[in-house]
C-alpha cells in the first residue's frame, strides 16, 4: 500500500514539474522580440487563377495598399488624414463595396489616420491590428469606429488565403518603444511571386527577420525609405526585383540617400508613389505588368 502511494505521489511530482517546465518554456517563446514561427510562405509555389492585382496607393507621406485576387481582397494601411476620401473614391473606381481585411500595421497616424472614411465607406469585415495603444486623436478616432466583433489581435504565423494567393504574419507587435518596429509585417505568394510588405519595420525589425526564408520579387520600402530601411543585410536576403517606396513631400528626408543608394547597387529596379503616382502591379504568379 505504502509502495503503492509512494509511486503515485512520485507520477504527481513529475506531471507538475512537466507542467511547470512548459509554462516557462511557452513564456520565453512568447517573450518580446521573439519570433516563434518559422515562415512557409514564400518559399512555395501557390496555386493561380487569373491576376492578382497590388495598387500601391498614392496617399502622399503615409502607405495605404490594396491586394485582390478571385473576388477577396485587403487593404494594409489607410494612409494620413485627410487622404481617406481619396482613397475611398479609388478603391470605388476598381467597384469596390467591401473590404475582406483591413490590416493596420500599427498606430501611426500616416497609417491609420484615413480609417475613418474607410470604415464609414466599405463594410469591413475583419480588422487586424498590432494590440498596441496609442494616445494620438486617430487613434481615438478609428477605435470608435470598429466594431469589437470584427477586430482581430495579429499573432506571428497566422496565415490565410486572400482568393487563391496565401499571406501570413511574420512580425507583429514586439512592445518597442519605437513604434516603427512593432508593425506588422506580411508575406503573400502568389504561383512564383512573393511580396513582402513592411509597414515601418525598419532598423532592429528588419534584422529580426533575417533567420526567415525571404526570397521575393517585390518589397514595400519600409518607412518611407528611412535612412535604416532596406540594410544591406536585408536586401541580399530578400533579393527583390522591383522596391516600391510610399513617400510624399516631408521634412525627414525620406526616401535617404542610404537607402536609395543600397537598392541601386543591386540594381533593384525603384518605384516611388511621389514620383509615380498611385503604382498598380499585375501578376499571373509568374509575369508581371506594372502601370
Amino acid at each position: 500500500m505504502r509502495k503503492g502511494l509512494r509511486l503515485l505521489f512520485f507520477v504527481i511530482f513529475l506531471i507538475i514539474i512537466s507542467i511547470i517546465s512548459y509554462n516557462e518554456l511557452n513564456k520565453e517563446e512568447k517573450s518580446p522580440g521573439r519570433i516563434t514561427c518559422v515562415n512557409y510562405i514564400l518559399n512555395k509555389e501557390t496555386f493561380v487563377s487569373g491576376n492578382l492585382t497590388v495598387l500601391y496607393l498614392n496617399v502622399s507621406q503615409g502607405d495605404s495598399i490594396f491586394i485582390s485576387n478571385n473576388g477577396e481582397n485587403m487593404l494594409i494601411d489607410c494612409g494620413p488624414n485627410g487622404k481617406g476620401d481619396d482613397i475611398s473614391k479609388e478603391l470605388k473606381t476598381f467597384g469596390i463595396t467591401s473590404i475582406d481585411y483591413l490590416i493596420l500595421t500599427h498606430n501611426d497616424a500616416d497609417h491609420i489616420g484615413g480609417c475613418e472614411e474607410i470604415l464609414n465607406d466599405f463594410n469591413v469585415k475583419r480588422i487586424i491590428m498590432n494590440g498596441g495603444v496609442a494616445e494620438s486623436q486617430s487613434y481615438k478616432d478609428v477605435m470608435k469606429l470598429i466594431d469589437k466583433e470584427e477586430l482581430i489581435i495579429a499573432s506571428n504565423c497566422v496565415s490565410s488565403n486572400l482568393g487563391i494567393s496565401e499571406w501570413q504574419i511574420i512580425h507583429n507587435n514586439t512592445h518597442s518603444d519605437n513604434e516603427n518596429q512593432n508593425s506588422i509585417v506580411i508575406a503573400l505568394k502568389y504561383g512564383k511571386t512573393g511580396f513582402l510588405f513592411m509597414g515601418d519595420c525598419d532598423s532592429s525589425c528588419e534584422k529580426s527577420l533575417l533567420s526567415q526564408s525571404l526570397d521575393i520579387d517585390f518589397l514595400k520600402i519600409a518607412h518611407h525609405g528611412s535612412k535604416y530601411s532596406a540594410t544591406d543585410e536585408f536586401l541580399d536576403k530578400t533579393t527583390p526585383r522591383i522596391a516600391i517606396i510610399s513617400v510624399g513631400k516631408n521634412s525627414y528626408g525620406h526616401p535617404n540617400p542610404d537607402c536609395l543608394s543600397r537598392l541601386n547597387e543591386r540594381n533593384i529596379k525603384i518605384l516611388r508613389t511621389d514620383v509615380d503616382g498611385t503604382i498598380v502591379l499585375r501578376t499571373d504568379g509568374e509575369n508581371y505588368w506594372i502601370s
